[in-house]
């Protein structure tokens, strides 16, 4: 993604004039309604490649963007050099002080980041440097966790054959 196409982003969720999002009568919500809840929609952009960091000081002065997402993993696959080896292992270094830059530079024009951790303990780094906003878990992770734990139990409630 580049800045153009972030700045299309937000063009394509807003209504004219400040965009190009449209009224289908088909999804049954009255029109009046229908355009509070545009005008209240959050636009958040995921920073998931080495081009879109390389612009994000104008990816941040685009009117519109609400929250912004650093993906680590995308991010440090954008870095690799291809048909060479890659282990984002030997990237962490670069990625988490990229994170860190993208989340302060984000802050600093107002615009909130938001960071997934795997638990409530990991939210202390990112609080500390101003974050407040946070996805804890992740769905496909919480259904197999609560899938495999209750799966557990009623194996050891059923007789062995």
């Amino acid at each position: 993604m580049t800045a153009r196409e972030a700045r299309e982003c937000v063009e394509a969720v807003r209504l004219p004039p400040e965009g190009t999002n449209s009224f289908l009568s088909t999804r049954g919500i009255p029109i009046d309604d229908y355009a509070k809840h545009i005008d209240e929609i959050v636009i958040a952009i995921m920073i998931e490649k080495n081009t879109l960091v390389d612009e994000l000081e104008e990816v941040l002065a685009i009117d519109g963007i609400d929250m912004i997402q650093f993906g680590s993993v995308d991010y440090g696959l954008s870095l690799r050099t291809p048909r060479e080896p890659f282990r984002l292992d030997d990237l962490n270094d670069r990625i988490q002080a990229d994170f860190d830059r993208v989340n302060e530079m984000a802050i600093s024009a107002g615009i909130r980041p938001r960071v997934e951790t795997g638990d409530a303990e990991s939210c202390q780094y990112f609080l500390d440097r101003g974050v407040r906003d946070f996805c804890i878990g992740w769905d496909t992770k919480t259904v197999r966790q609560w899938c495999m734990m209750h799966g557990k139990k009623l194996r050891e409630m059923l007789p062995r054959r």
